[in-house]
């Protein structure tokens, strides 16, 4: 028996399944650099606030997070009792998104930072 029509069309029936799957892979491993990248901004302004706490103003702060992060959709700092919170959204295209029917993937990034014991202590969330 001759199976060669067979195997072809198994091929053409699972090779967009595996086209997806490659697109969700090269999205997920896209947006989580860019997860990574703005917590890692945000953790460093949150820092370099913390550390000149006094002498920092919340518009400094807003003016690193701008020169930064690029596409924000909101951010927030807020200087309260010793304590600094910086939560900024951005909403990022993913290349596949069309494929899944998402137009931008939501990136949250929230930090804290304070003084804690002569140390500066940031905390997620």
């Amino acid at each position: 028996m001759n199976r060669k029509g067979q195997v072809l069309a198994l091929f053409a029936l699972l090779i967009p399944l595996f086209i997806m799957c490659v697109a969700l892979i090269i999205d997920t491993g896209i947006l989580y650099i860019e997860k990574r990248h703005v917590d890692a901004v945000v953790k460093d302004v949150v820092e370099y606030g913390t550390e000149a706490m006094d002498s920092v103003t919340e518009k400094d702060l807003y003016n690193l997070l701008d020169k930064n992060l690029k596409n924000m959709e909101e951010k927030k700092v807020v200087k309260k009792d010793g304590i600094l919170r910086i939560d900024v959204v951005l909403q990022k295209k993913s290349i596949f998104s069309f494929l899944f029917g998402k137009d931008r993937y939501e990136i949250k990034s929230i930090y804290k930072g304070m003084i804690e014991q002569g140390s500066i202590r940031i905390v997620r969330g």
